[in-house]
């Protein structure tokens, strides 16, 4: 299954940059499962608009339960791939 999900541009270069591997999401409105793909897309939170930049990675684990709140899952991601940088 695929999921279109906004991301802060520091989390987004984190990604990018190999130091963040595990997103925190909420499963409220979805189910997170092992081999989904997560379109990344970098959201200004000043302007309320995407900015174009976007990668595509794959949910590789998904954590529910013990240490984790109600409705909430910790996701490891494979490395991003397909990035697009362009202003919108």
């Amino acid at each position: 299954m695929r999921h279109e999900l906004k991301i802060w541009k520091i989390h987004f270069d984190r990604i990018l940059n190999k130091r963040k591997r595990v997103e925190i999401r909420k499963e409220d409105d979805r189910r997170f499962n092992v081999g989904d793909e997560l379109i990344l897309s970098v959201w200004d939170t000043e302007k309320l608009k995407y900015t174009g930049e976007q990668c595509k990675a794959d949910v590789t684990f998904v954590h529910r339960g013990m240490g984790m709140k109600d409705q909430f899952v910790a996701l490891c991601i494979s490395e991003p791939r397909e990035v697009v940088s362009h202003d919108l």
